[in-house]
């Protein structure tokens, strides 16, 4: 089954951006990456899931804030890497987990 995934980075370098997009050319997926730090990847074989893509890129580019989300009919998944997992850190994610399917 097609999925369909927005990716976003907060910053990366460019070598880090180039093997992103390697990363999608050698998994064989669809990628449209005209905005910087932003990807849409159209995976047509249904290989990826958005913590699959999450844990590429925390290879990719170690300690960068990231967030994936799944387009899907039936509702949309996502799964990010940044603040909010330690005790005392700012949540970046609360307020997708409390309004984004509210």
């Amino acid at each position: 089954m097609k999925k369909r995934f927005i990716v976003a980075l907060d910053s990366c370098t460019p070598e880090q951006s180039d093997a992103i997009t390697q990363y999608f050319k050698d998994k064989n997926v669809g990628w449209w990456h005209w905005l910087t730090n932003l990807w849409l990847v159209s995976d047509s074989k249904g290989q990826f899931k958005a913590s699959d893509i999450r844990n590429a890129l925390k290879e990719i580019a170690p300690g960068v804030y990231t967030m994936v989300l799944e387009i899907r009919k039936d509702g949309d998944t996502w799964s990010g890497l940044g603040p909010g997992l330690g005790p005392g850190e700012k949540d970046m994610f609360k307020w997708i987990r409390n309004n984004w399917k509210a």
